[in-house]
């Protein structure tokens, strides 16, 4: 893992922004009931638990992904301290996902959160893997995020770079837990 004083100011922005996320995630489950938080809205989408379960199973994907790349581009020598940037397909897909929803896409079956179980475990569970992720960050510090291209778990034609996965991800959280407050609340985002 880096050094936290030695992380590139792209890593750090990153890591804020995870762990911001996870914070929302938090303040979500904290002010609600576990009904409030496993039933389903009435247009019949996700659960506030339902979405942060999907979180979960995404990242789960992400990260052997991420990792992986990360360690054989150091094996490579593929190294450098930043400044990253996202490539053409990261920024696309980045612009795709960010809330409102523009576009809706079903996801595939291992990405569909099946029997959730209690709320407080699936926040757990979204926060375990949460801190996952900011250690792949951090292990992938010094690494040329954008040029070493990784596949998508959920779509082995895309591929991009893995700066453009780590804000991807970062999105993809933001349209889910948007749709849990909504669902949480009772209303369609």
């Amino acid at each position: 893992m880096a050094d936290p004083t030695t992380r590139s100011p792209d890593i750090a922005e990153l890591v804020a922004e995870f762990r911001a996320l996870a914070r929302e995630a938090q303040s979500i489950f904290a002010s609600r009931s576990e009904d409030e938080l496993s039933t389903r809205p009435a247009n019949l989408g996700w659960s506030a638990a339902e979405c942060l379960a999907h979180l979960g199973l995404t990242s789960r994907a992400f990260l052997p992904v991420v990792r992986l790349a990360a360690e054989q581009a150091r094996v490579r020598g593929d190294l450098a301290p930043g400044p990253y940037r996202m490539d053409f397909v990261g920024r696309l897909l980045k612009m795709s996902l960010e809330p409102p929803a523009r576009l809706r896409v079903r996801t595939r079956a291992e990405f569909v959160p099946r029997d959730v179980g209690p709320t407080a475990r699936v926040l757990e569970s979204f926060l375990k893997t949460q801190e996952e992720m900011i250690s792949a960050m951090e292990a992938a510090d010094g690494v040329r995020l954008d040029v070493v291209k990784i596949t998508s778990p959920f779509d082995a034609r895309v591929r991009y770079n893995v700066f453009s996965a780590f804000h991807v991800l970062a999105a993809h959280q933001r349209r889910h837990l948007l749709q849990a407050q909504h669902a949480a609340a009772g209303s369609s985002p």
